[in-house]
């Protein structure tokens, strides 16, 4: 029922399911419908063309109305403006004294006339008188001279009258024409002076001029068109012009041309016309501005539309037409002339086509639309709506896909221009300045720059891996900042960009089109415009280039012979766009504060920054007399073109525009590259008609093919893996175990690498195809030990949990031996760290939970799943049992005498091992090995000062070639792009070659090396730049010097066998012109240098002027001089600048032009000017060897002056240097570790570590027969191999030592225990190294990674598991019986180091991993008082009888215990020898007793070093003879196991060895009694005494024997202090407490002597060895010094703890002592590790321990520990406490206030 329920439910959950995606099918997105538009039919009609000029209306004749006569005003008869008649009156002047005149003159005139009347009577009487003879003829002469005299004076009273009556018809001014009056300058009653007042003016305005001006360029078409017959200009037939007035009026009035001027005015370069208006009712006045057109030919049809259909975009205007089907189509069109709110369409429209007045947002090319047809020009306008919609994509979490993790380090990049300027010039005014201030910022590896002969700069700074970049880039444009005041002005106005750099380009999108109108500049910038932002807003991308072409400009061409026409120069045109192209913020009018009552607020707007071509070529850039004006277009060409022509960009020989996709670090590559391209997809819906786009290179595409090829070698391996397990345990159930273990590791692992934040790339995934192997070990070692018990009939469940018993500690122990290889392999450094990172945290993840799945899951599988297998087995299981069991018995028997020749074998090995180093320093030496990834880079160089038109030619010829090359699909170039350098240069060009796929090439045989070597046949050269070096002039020796060491380090490298295309692009001589201006004569001419150089900059170099907007961004508006007039060095000459008196003046008159050598570009590295090398390296050679060879060569060539550098790559390879052999050394160093501490031996582990170099051989031997290197993979594999190797030894070990544990012999068990452990070792081996082979035969994407690494692991596996099977067993019976040997002689000493051991490694794992130490930190202390008195030596010094209180375990403390504490001490009186039991609350156990206690003899315990935990010496004292002999004393047995006696001195024990063979005997205790110096005979004087004993000092004393060694008599202790002092009286010494050095060797005392009453007037320190020889004295060194490490001793020197080296004789250091320790001096006890030491120190009130850690000045001072009067009256702590054995405890005497004595355990902890 329950089945049938589930069924049922199950059948449920379906149907609801189904229903659910029914639902959901039902309710999918509907499109809407088409969008509604307006379209209307263009109307045609007759458009007539216009000729348009501005002018300035004139009269016809003016007069300036003036009195001819002097006089006051009488009369004024108009008003002004008055428009008045000819004649009409208009002033009158007095006329009173005029009329005066008249009167006046008419009297003179009568008089006159009466005189002459009178005259002519008296010459009439005269004439008949002399006929008569009454007068004579004299007389009558007289009378006629009267009379000729009186008419005179009336002919002047005439004159003078019409002159009088003329001045009084003055008086009266009159019109002399009709016209329009100005205003009256003079008032009625003012004095008017004859032709000097003007009184007002009057103009003729009927008819009126208009005066206008056209241009040289309007001319000549309106001859050709006159040539043509479309226009007749005539005298009998003027020219019709129509006037409007005001910028909107109509051309309400028609006039005629009257005049033309012939010729071009020379200043202006316009001719002056004329036309004539009549002006009848005055409308016209004189003065205005207006505007003139003349129809230029007959009326032409035309289609016209409404304005605001209009579109307008990059590619120029459009339309949008509706077709037949209501599908949008995009027409660019060519527009016409504006009439009536119409606009004609000159050439793209049709009649009859439906355009789009309204909905232009709604209607997208290539969409349907519903239209409404409406008449064009009518009112169709329609309420557009739109819709925005939002689209959320749900992501997944999963780590990113990418090829390497981030391994790059992370570059900064600042770059600006400098127009203009060559590379020298901004090398030193921008690169030294901001280089200066951006060096040394924090994690800056190094930093290099380009400084351009195009006036561009770059600098990118190169940061350490894992530096944060957007904190970098906060850190440079800081200090970019400071730099910025000292850069030159125009560098400032460019701007100085720092960005993030990344250098993982994912893809490059490549546009295209046939149009020709689409060219490179407009293709470049759509994408800027229409694509940039939409892709830089994909998540992952980091960066969005566009390659090429820089931004849209308006180009001011400059044609400088006309602008020396008109006296101009290009400083004027810069003003003038300076001026006229600006932004206007006019304000607002009604902005508040404003009056009350104010209704309106109105913006001000006012047009200032152009956008078309033609606005800018209307600029007016010079103003002549009248109306006459230069435009920018008069004296330039202005077009829409590029920032900068220094680059080109093709594809396949088409222009283009590239846009390179760069990945965000962290992102995910692949998903990043769908991304794009589905966005790709969804805009390309909206190109032009013609536009295209391709992948030319998509390097996610190698990333996704890399990664399918390893999953596909996943796969095979797993597959291998499982083929194996199913020939060696033949049970499909067996198989199904390991085989669940494989997904499980593998989903963990990917958890894991989330979590670790690792990307799924070519290092993890190659982690988890070597991780199968692995992580089936644990379960097929489960596996193959419960099979092994089932088959010898036990259950599956009992079998299982006794193979768990058996296996757990191997799996522990390969586990940790796993981690203890890869953990701190993870944390290295640099690129070498990234690399070992995601692999070793990979596998130590699958290994861990590979081992927590063998201990929890595989043993439940077992239980349940496995059976008891059929006796009777395949007949290929048979087959495979009967040659395995040949096998296994073979090797058997091998085995079992390779155990017994254990010192041939071992030569044997020591001959593998010398093999493997020796083969190993002679691999060829690589870092990443190259890989296939499906393009390759190829770099063109022509001869310097070679033009950008043959860098074309030459690409032109290589497209050619590339397309002629099998396996190349398609490439891009760029021309003018330095790939070496990453510079613009004209002479340089890049191309990006892409091969077909790699499934397509690797059928038809086109491998990278085919194609290359296709290539090399077709090219003359392929610089392929995989070495870099930068030589540095470090002395500033100049560039020419440079230049000379560099090429001789090129010829000598490309001299070597080893290197092969090894180039430089350093060229500091690229031809150049070099003008030299001069300024005297500049300054004579009067001619500004700034003009001068601003000329040429303007010129030749563009000036940039400012910003002007178009298509919603802003450009910068550049001027240069048009390309014919700056072709040649002779043009620069003929351009011309203005003196300041406004002259001409060629540039050839104040400088000259010479031909010259400069660099075009100069690299910088760390601020040094530097040439970049670079080159590569034959077959059979590798990257390691290059780089030596270029090194050595080098060092000698370049000069002290100079030196060397390597950067990228090469430089992270540099940096890894040896790297490698330090992680060999920490795996091998941490292996052994945790081997000993499992084994809890010193010696085992070494059986295991051994098999190392086997597996190095197999390694070494693999890569060098397959002709690899070894690269980062290699040395990755290598690591994995200690592993390995160290995992099937631990295997045969592990077993062994069961076995010996059960009472076998060593060989037997050895023997045994590789026979046991053949078949699982055998089978996990081979599993593994058949997992691996998918690696060493892989090809296609990602191939070469794979075979490194696989060749390595393969080789040294195969090695790893033939050898170790043989030498393995061999090495058990080596060390375990040495290590039986050494327990048999100190068998508590090595129980005791057991637990150590474990915590020892453990912690030197977590040390190394983390590769710190631990921060010094305040300690913790736990003081106890552990003891009670009356007890303990009553002598002050009571730390002498604890020289080594605590046995091997700590269990059993050793003291003394007295009966009294307030007196002093009898003869007669002994004391206790105690057991203290710290496991059993310090409980305190009499065993022996002693008189050997007080201060000169001493009692003093150590522990049998062969014997730690029971036996132990200390002192006792004949009470007969008073002699101090030495006691061994067995604590389990309670007895005196020996006493060591002399009769002829008395032995005290003064210390035990190290090893535990020798003790020293002295003489009454530690300090030895003073003799008289007499006592002592000189062998020199034969009278003196000799019966002195002559034995009486130090001895050494065997402690087997008992033979005792004089090491120092007395004798010689007289003659070392007699030296320094003859008036010695006695003589003696003091020995330290801890014997000797560590290692046995040195002794150290002090020689003592006194004289006279002094108690110690000299202490002499010495040392000796221990057999007797190298007896020397030493310097004072105070307290009781100890031993610290080798002959170097540790004291007190001037209140500081000091190290001195009693073989050097001096001191060699000192000890950082803490602040807590104010006067550090004294004695001082070192912990066993001598890491811990502690001192004392005292005040007269304050008593305490200072208790310091060396490694990491962790430090603590004890409680006050008070103290009675001492014996010689002083208040002094006692120096000598003494520490436990595992360095965490210390026992310290203590004194209470009324003498009781007892002990303090004071613990240590560290916070």
């Amino acid at each position: 029922m329950r089945n049938r329920y589930r069924i049922g439910a199950a059948a449920l959950m379906v149907v609801a399911l189904i229903a659910t995606l029914g639902c959901q099918e039902g309710t999918t997105y509907v499109a809407p419908p088409p969008p509604n538009v307006t379209v209307a039919e263009p109307l045609e009609r007759p458009v007539q063309e216009y000729f348009q000029a501005v002018g300035q209306t004139r009269a016809v004749n003016r007069v300036e109305l003036r009195s001819r006569v002097d006089g006051y005003l009488k009369e004024i008869h108009f008003k002004d403006g008055d428009t008045v008649e000819e004649g009409q009156l208009l002033f009158v002047i007095d006329r009173a004294p005029y009329e005066a005149d008249v009167a006046s003159a008419e009297a003179t005139l009568a008089k006159a006339k009466a005189q002459l009347l009178l005259a002519n009577q008296e010459l009439a009487r005269s004439q008949s008188l002399v006929e008569r003879n009454a007068v004579t003829e004299s007389e009558l002469d007289i009378q006629e001279a009267e009379q000729a005299s009186a008419a005179a004076d009336v002919a002047a009273a005439e004159a003078a009258l019409r002159d009088m009556k003329l001045d009084l018809g003055y008086t009266e001014i009159h019109a002399p024409f009709a016209g329009r009056m100005g205003r009256h300058r003079i008032d009625v009653g003012n004095l008017v002076q004859s032709g000097t007042t003007e009184l007002s003016t009057i103009e003729a305005v009927d008819p009126i001029h208009a005066y206008f001006t056209i241009s040289e360029s309007d001319l000549l078409r309106f001859m050709e068109m006159q040539r043509e017959g479309k226009i007749r200009i005539s005298d009998a037939d003027p020219i019709t012009i129509e006037l409007a007035l005001g910028d909107t009026g109509e051309f309400a009035f028609a006039g005629k041309l009257d005049f033309r001027e012939f010729g071009i005015n020379p200043v202006t370069g316009t001719a002056q016309r004329r036309a004539v208006f009549p002006n009848p009712d005055g409308r016209l006045i004189p003065g205005l501005f207006v505007r003139l057109r003349a129809a230029v030919g007959e009326p032409q049809p035309r289609l016209l539309v409404e304005e605001r259909a209009v579109g307008a975009d990059q590619r120029g205007d459009y339309l949008l037409v509706v077709d037949d089907k209501n599908t949008v189509q995009y027409r660019p069109v060519t527009l016409g002339i504006l009439r009536d709110g119409l606009r004609a369409i000159e050439s793209g429209l049709q009649s009859g086509d439906h355009v789009v007045i309204n909905g232009l947002q709604r209607a997208r090319p290539g969409a349907a639309v519903n239209p409404e047809v409406v008449e064009m020009g009518g009112d169709g306008s329609a309420a557009a709506a739109t819709a925005n919609a939002k689209a959320a994509s749900r992501r997944s979490v999963s780590p990113a896909v990418e090829q390497y993790p981030a391994i790059t380090p992370p570059t900064i990049r600042v770059a600006t221009t400098y127009p203009g300027a060559n590379a020298s010039t901004v090398a030193e005014t921008v690169a030294t300045p901001i280089e200066q201030q951006v060096n040394g910022v924090e994690n800056m590896l190094y930093m290099q720059s380009t400084s351009s002969g195009d006036g561009s700069y770059t600098l990118t700074v190169t940061f350490e891996i894992g530096t944060d970049l957007d904190q970098a880039q906060v850190l440079v444009q800081n200090r970019v900042a400071i730099a910025e005041p000292q850069l030159p002005e125009e560098v400032r106005r460019q701007g100085v960009t720092v960005t993030k750099r990344s250098s993982n380009i994912i893809l490059v999108i490549s546009l295209t089109s046939e149009d020709p109108t689409m060219d490179t500049l407009f293709l470049a910038n759509y994408a800027k415009l229409r694509l940039q932002d939409e892709l830089s807003r994909v998540p992952g991308v980091g960066e969005v280039t566009i390659f090429g072409t820089a931004n849209y400009s308006m180009r001011i061409w400059l044609h400088p012979q006309k602008m020396k026409a008109r006296g101009m120069t290009a400083g004027d045109v810069i003003a003038a766009l300076a001026e006229q192209n600006v932004q206007v913020a006019a304000g607002q009018i009604g902005q508040p504060p404003t009056p009350a009552g104010n209704p309106f607020q109105y913006t001000v707007t006012v047009p200032g920054r152009l956008s078309q071509a033609e606005e800018f070529e209307n600029i007016i850039v010079k103003t002549g007399q009248d109306t006459e004006l230069v435009f920018l277009k008069d004296i330039a060409r202005v077009e829409l073109g590029s920032q900068s022509y220094d680059q080109f960009t093709q594809k396949q020989g088409q222009s283009n525009a590239n846009i390179g996709i760069f990945q965000l670090p962290g992102a995910n590559a692949v998903q990043v590259a769908e991304e794009v391209l589905a966005t790709m997809d969804r805009l390309s819906s909206q190109f032009p008609d013609g536009l295209e786009y391709s992948i030319p290179l998509n390097s996610s595409a190698f990333v996704e093919a890399s990664i399918e090829e390893v999953y596909k070698t996943l796969f095979e391996a797993g597959v291998l893996v499982l083929i194996v397990i199913l020939v060696f345990l033949q049970d499909w159930r067996a198989v199904l175990i390991p085989a669940t273990t494989v997904p499980v590791t593998i989903i963990g692992a990917f958890a894991a690498m989330y979590a670790l934040g690792f990307t799924v790339n070519m290092l993890t995934l190659f982690g988890l195809v070597l991780a199968i192997g692995i992580v089936v070990d644990d379960a097929i070692v489960v596996v193959e030990n419960a099979v092994h018990h089932i088959e010898r009939g036990e259950e599956p469940k009992e079998a299982t949990i006794r193979a768990m018993g058996e296996v757990i500690g191997p799996i522990i122990g390969i586990t940790l031996v796993l981690l203890a290889v890869f953990i701190p392999a993870s944390m290295l450094g640099g690129i070498t760290g990234q690399l070992y990172r995601q692999f070793a945290l990979t596998i130590a993840a699958t290994a861990l939970l590979s081992a927590i799945n063998a201990v929890t899951l595989k043993p439940t599988q077992c239980a349940l799943w496995l059976k008891p297998t059929k006796k009777k087995k395949f007949i290929l299981f048979r087959w495979f049992e009967s040659v395995y069991r040949l096998v296994e018995h073979t090797y058997f028997a091998i085995i079992r005498r390779l155990v017994r020749w254990v010192v041939p074998v071992l030569v044997v090995f020591v001959g593998f091992v010398a093999l493997a180093g020796w083969w190993y320093v002679r691999l060829p030496t690589g870092f990443i090995p190259t890989e296939d990834s499906g393009y390759i880079l190829l770099s063109v160089q022509l001869p310097d000062a070679a033009s950008q038109q043959r860098t074309r030619e030459v690409m032109a010829d290589l497209d050619e070639i590339l397309g002629s090359v099998d396996g190349i699909s398609t490439w891009i170039t760029i021309g003018g792009l330095s790939l070496l350098d990453n510079s613009s240069a004209p002479n340089a060009g890049t191309i990006f070659a892409s091969f077909e796929g790699f499934e397509k090439r690797a059928e038809e045989g086109n491998t990278l090396d085919v194609i290359l070597g296709n290539l090399n046949q077709k090219l003359a050269q392929i610089q392929e730049a995989t070495v870099f070096a930068f030589v540095e002039d470090r002395a500033d020796v100049g560039l020419q010097e440079l230049q000379q060491v560099t090429q001789e380090i090129v010829e000598a490298a490309n001299g070597q066998t080893a290197l092969t295309g090894v180039n430089t692009m350093f060229r500091p001589g690229v031809p150049q012109l070099h003008v030299e201006v001069d300024r005297a004569k500049a300054k004579i001419l009067d001619v500004p240098l700034g003009t001068v150089f601003g000329t040429l900059q303007a010129y030749l170099g563009s000036a940039y002027v400012n910003d002007f907007n178009k298509f919603g961004r802003t450009y910068q508006v550049r001027v240069q001089a048009d390309q014919t007039f700056r072709a040649e060095p002779d043009d620069i000459r003929r351009l011309q600048v203005r003196t300041n008196d406004g002259e001409m003046l060629p540039l050839g008159t104040l400088l000259t032009v010479n031909r010259a050598f400069g660099p075009q570009i100069i690299n910088r590295y760390n601020l040094y000017p530097a040439a970049s090398i670079s080159g590569t390296y034959q077959t059979g050679f590798s990257s390691g060897d290059a780089l030596n060879i270029m090194e050595q060569i080098a060092e000698s060539t370049l000069p002290r002056t100079m030196g060397y550098e390597w950067t990228g790559t090469t430089f992270q390879e540099k940096r890894v240097g040896s790297e490698a052999i330090f992680i060999f050394a920490v795996a091998v160093l941490l292996v052994y570790l945790v081997l000993a501490a499992q084994y809890e031996s010193w010696l085992l582990p070494v059986a295991v570590i051994l098999v190392v170099p086997l597996g190095l051989l197999g390694a070494v031997a693999a890569v060098s027969f397959r002709g690899l290197d070894n690269n980062v993979y290699t040395q990755i594999g290598i690591v994995l191999i200690i592993a390995l190797a160290s995992k099937n030894a631990i295997l045969i070990v592990e077993f062994a030592r069961e076995l010996r544990a059960r009472g076998k012999s060593i060989t037997d068990a050895a023997a045994e225990a590789a026979k046991m452990r053949f078949r699982p070792i055998i089978m996990t081996s081979f599993a593994f190294i058949l997992g691996v082979v998918p690696l060493v035969i892989a090809n296609g994407a990602g191939a070469a990674g794979q075979q490194a690494l696989g060749t390595a692991v393969f080789g040294g596996m195969i090695a790893a598991t033939i050898l170790s099977v043989f030498f393995v067993p061999i090495f058990y019976v080596v060390f375990q019986g040495l290590d039986d040997f050494f327990r048999k002689k100190k068998p508590a000493v090595e129980a005791a180091l057991g637990m150590s051991l474990k915590w020892f490694a453990f912690c030197a794992i977590i040390i190394v991993s983390l590769a710190e130490h631990a921060s010094a930190e305040e300690l913790t202390l736990n003081v106890k008082q552990i003891t009670h008195g009356p007890q303990h030596h009553f002598f002050g010094y009571i730390g002498q009888s604890l020289t080594t209180p605590w046995n091997a375990s700590g269990q059993y403390i050793l003291s003394l215990r007295t009966n009294f504490h307030d007196r002093m001490p009898r003869a007669e009186d002994a004391a206790d020898v105690v057991l203290i039991d710290t496991q059993n609350n310090y409980r305190v156990i009499p065993i022996e007793k002693t008189r050997a206690w007080n201060f000169q003899q001493g009692t003093m315990f150590y522990w049998q070093p062969q014997h730690p935990e029971t036996q132990f010496f200390f002192n006792d004292r004949d009470p007969e003879t008073g002699h101090v002999f030495t006691v061994l004393y067995d604590i389990e047995e309670k007895r005196r196991l020996r006493e060591y006696r002399f009769d002829d001195v008395p032995a005290a024990n003064g210390g035990v060895s190290p090893e535990g063979d020798f003790f020293l005997a002295i003489n009454y205790g530690r300090m030895a009694r003073l003799r008289p110096v007499t006592g002592y005979p000189d062998a020199a004087d034969p009278t003196a005494d000799t019966s002195a004993p002559d034995n009486d000092g130090i001895f050494r004393v065997d402690i087997d024997t008992g033979e005792r060694m004089l090491l120092v008599s007395f004798r010689q202790l007289r003659d070392l202090l007699r030296d320094r002092h003859d008036n010695i009286d006695e003589v003696g010494f003091y020995i330290n407490h801890s014997l000797s050095n560590r290692t046995g060797e040195f002794v150290y005392f002090y020689a003592r002597g006194r004289y006279g009453e002094e108690p110690m007037a000299v202490n002499v320190p010495c040392s000796i060895r221990t057999d007797g020889t190298e007896l020397k004295t030493h310097t004072f060194i105070g307290g009781h010094p100890e031993w610290d490490e080798g002959t170097v001793v540790i004291g007190a020197k001037d209140d500081r703890q000091v190290r001195y080296d009693i073989a050097q004789g001096k001191i060699v250091g000192q000890i950082a002592t803490p602040e807590i320790i104010s006067s550090p001096g004294g004695d001082i006890a070192l912990s066993p590790n001598a890491d811990w030491f502690v001192c004392g120190y005292s005040t007269k009130t304050d008593n305490r321990y200072a208790i310091f850690r060396r490694s990491n000045g962790s430090y603590a001072h004890s409680p006050e520990f008070s103290r009675g009067p001492h014996h010689r009256g002083e208040l002094r702590i006692d120096p000598a406490p003494r520490w436990n054995r595992d360095n965490n405890a210390l026992l310290v005497p203590g004194i209470t206030a009324d003498g009781t004595r007892h002990l303090h355990l004071i613990e240590i902890a560290e916070r």
